[in-house]
């Protein structure tokens, strides 16, 4: 049994994996169910804009998910 590390094992690269995912899906989950909430949907401030700003906001932050995910295939 050796005692070095190889960063290239399968081991490494499962664990690496899962925190990766650990750590990805947390950061949705506050950008998306925690943010989300305060910017736009609990924001008097907005709802008085009517709905177009709103729309707009969530249109911003679609796209740039959508351009972090394109970027991210190349991290």
């Amino acid at each position: 049994m050796s005692q070095a590390y190889d960063g290239q094992s399968e081991g490494a690269n499962i664990t690496i994996g899962i925190l990766n995912s650990i750590c990805g899906g947390l950061l949705l989950f506050m950008g998306m169910c925690i943010f989300w909430v305060e910017w736009f949907v609990n924001n008097e401030e907005l709802h008085r804009q009517g709905a177009l700003l709103p729309f707009l906001g969530f249109c911003g932050i679609l796209a740039g998910m959508i351009i972090m995910a394109v970027i991210g295939i190349w991290a």
